[in-house]
Parts: structure tokens; sequence; C-alpha cells
């Protein structure tokens, strides 16, 4: 159901596979979750700044915000090279879930509102999706893992699950401030959740009409700027993280978001705080091999001969981005189909080039798509787990 308010008294029900997850109402200062790591729904004080206000038939739900038992305070949240996944189930998701991510030492996890969207096409906040991300952290604390809030989609696009260059995204700037609107919601609900927030993960997978930014609605980084600002005005403490646009370039077809990443800098992409900023990026190349499991690798695949000296070659344009700039990189998704002939040698050799550069890392995924889901694949399934090995322990604060 979608609602404009938080009303008190409301108990929100979360799906979690088959099991259902109850939250506790209001007043009073209700848990989400369960035992003494759950976060807090607190009322606002009057000293406290306002939630968004409404913009272009956004309406926020107002009232309260959520907060940590071992919120961090100002000091900002230091980014950490930790590795993960993106799984879909981990929304709202039981503890036989979590505790099976976190045997396998998992600590960083990419949630996006699969199953549904956290704004409607009429510009409302769904509550539902936000229970659930609610209920992700208090999960995720009490595990030890970091998240990666992800919203994926919002008005404007056609496909759920990625943009495209025609989408009317990119042409009506009202759809903008939609994004803004809900920008500025969950800044101002999740501000004080702590470390548990690994940090905002702006849009998934920008595909504009033009690689390089023009001016119009179809600009990513000058859009991308506004979206930054707009957070930094709420909350200082938590990165952002900023995905690279893929787009049309002309006379070279589409082109990936690896190609776009160069444009994420002055003078396109100028927010006035550029601390604390993570640039992502997603590999699925080559895409017959990576998306559909055709071909062997290493081998010819797609009209050229695939190897890891080519996947390194495939990524050099982010390495320098890198070392240009000095910025931190995350690879948000990768992978291969878990069906290609060879995918453990493939996701292994593009693994180690991701450690190597010191790039956090989430693969896809954990569950989910048959396709792509690594625990359906005992060799990758049992490669990963060395690999999310390596992860530290307690990168989560306790109360």
């Amino acid at each position: 159901m979608l609602v404009s308010r938080l009303v008190l008294g409301i108990m929100f029900a979360l799906v979690a596979g088959s099991a259902w997850a109850g939250v506790p109402a209001l007043p009073p200062t209700p848990s989400v979750g369960a035992g003494p790591q759950a976060l807090m729904l607190e009322p606002r004080s009057p000293a406290q700044p306002p939630l968004s206000q409404p913009r272009a038939g956004f309406q926020v739900a107002g009232g309260f915000h959520l907060v940590s038992p071992a919120a961090a305070g100002t000091e900002p949240i230091a980014w950490m090279q930790l590795r993960g996944v993106n799984a879909r189930r981990a929304a709202g998701a039981n503890d036989a879930f979590f505790a099976q991510m976190k045997a396998d030492n998992i600590k960083l996890l990419r949630v996006g509102t699969f199953g549904g969207t956290l704004v409607g096409d009429d510009g409302q906040i769904d509550m539902t999706m936000v229970a659930q991300i609610d209920a992700t952290l208090a999960m995720a604390r009490k595990y030890d893992m970091r998240v990666v809030l992800d919203p994926h989609t919002f008005p404007g696009f056609t496909d759920k699950y990625t943009t495209r260059p025609e989408d009317a995204f990119w042409t009506d700037e009202s759809y903008h401030q939609t994004m803004i609107g809900a920008w500025e919601f969950l800044a101002n609900r999740y501000k004080d959740a702590g470390d548990v927030i690994a940090g905002y993960d702006l849009l998934n997978e920008p595909n504009t009409p033009s690689l390089a930014p023009v001016d119009g609605p179809g600009n990513w980084p000058a859009l991308a700027t506004k979206l930054v600002d707009a957070i930094r005005r709420i909350d200082k403490v938590h990165t952002i993280i900023v995905h690279a646009n893929g787009g049309k370039q002309k006379g070279k077809g589409f082109r990936t978001n690896i190609d776009g990443l160069q444009y994420l800098r002055a003078p396109y992409f100028t927010p006035a705080d550029t601390s604390n900023l993570v640039y992502q990026v997603h590999m699925y190349e080559p895409k017959e091999f990576a998306l559909k499991g055709e071909g062997t690798y290493p081998g010819e695949i797609g009209g050229a001969y695939w190897d890891k000296s080519k996947l390194r070659q495939t990524l050099q344009p982010v390495r320098d981005f890198q070392t240009q700039t000095g910025a931190t990189i995350y690879v948000g998704e990768f992978a291969p189909n878990v069906r290609a002939d060879n995918g453990v040698g493939y996701m292994s050799d593009l693994i180690d080039i991701l450690e190597e550069y010191g790039w956090a890392w989430t693969f896809h995924s954990y569950s989910g798509n048959p396709d792509f889901d690594v625990t359906r694949n005992p060799v990758m399934y049992a490669a990963l787990r060395r690999y999310w090995a390596k992860n530290p322990q307690n990168v989560v604060a306790k109360p």
C-alpha cells in the first residue's frame, strides 16, 4: 500500500521468503528487528530539521527517523574495502538467511528494492519498501554486515532492474525532482543509522542518451551533483556512491559505464563537497559470456580473445581514473552466468584484479535469478568463500 505519511500505530509486515516478520507499532519508541542491536525509531525533536518538503507531487513520510544505538555522530564514516554480494532476498529476510551469509563471512551487502519500487509512479513513497530497508539494516547490524542502500530505480524508468537511454527520465526534469525528494527522505531517515550503512547508492546503471554530458535532463553528472548536494545538506557522515553512466556515443554505438566514468569529475561533476564519495562501475564484459554463458574462458568470445590480460585492459580506464583523481572505486556488480564454461576461472581472474587495485566489490548475486545465483554453482561458491574469508571482523560498531 502506498501512503504519504507514517501513521502512528501502523504495524509493517515484511516479506522474508515465505515468512513474515512484524515491526512493532508506535508509540512508544519501537525497535525494528529484535535484540539490543536493533535500530530504533525516534520522534524528531523540534530542533531537528524538517523532512523534505513535497515537490512535483512527491510527499514524504514524516515525523520519525532511524537512530542506531552505536551512531557515529558527526564524523564521516569511512568506506572500507570489503567483499560482498548483491542479494535480492535480503530485503526483509529472516535470521536463517543472514546467518548463512555470516557463515560465509560476507561483510558488504548491496540490497535493492526488488519486487517493488521505493517510489511509485504517482510520486509516493511505498512504506512497505521503507519497512524492508529498516528490517534489513537491523538484521545487518545483528550479523555484522554493512549495507549499500540501493533504491535501484525511480519513476521515469521502464525497467526496474536497469535504465535505458530512451527512458522518459532523461527528457523530463520533473522526474529528477522526485528522485531528489526521495533521497532527501532517505537521508533524513537514515542519517543517524551509523556504520551499518556502507553508503547511499544514488542510481543503478544510469544509461543516458549521450555518453558525454549534454545540456538538458539527459546530463547524469549534473543530476548526480544535485543529488550529492541535496544529501549533504542533511547527512554529512555517510558515503555517497555515484555510478558512472553508460550511453550512446556518435559513431561507436552504446558505450558502457566504464567509458562514462571519465565524466564524473570537473567540469561535469561538481558537488560542493567531494569528500567521502565512492565511484561505482559494473563489469559484465564480455556480455556474451558474463550475461549469456556463451563461449569458453579463456578463449575467443564475441570476436575477441578473453583472458586475464583482456579483463585488465577492459578495466584500465577505471584504474586510470583512480590514479589520476585519487578516487575510491567500488565494483557494485560483476559475474559470469553460473552455467558458463569455466566461469570460476573468469571470476577468479577478475576478482584478483579488483583485489590488486584495492577496490571493494559485491558479486552478483547470492540469491534470486538462477542465471547468476552463485549458490547454485558449488565450484564458484567455494571459490567466492575463499575471497570472503579475507574480510575483517567487527565492521559494524556494537552498542
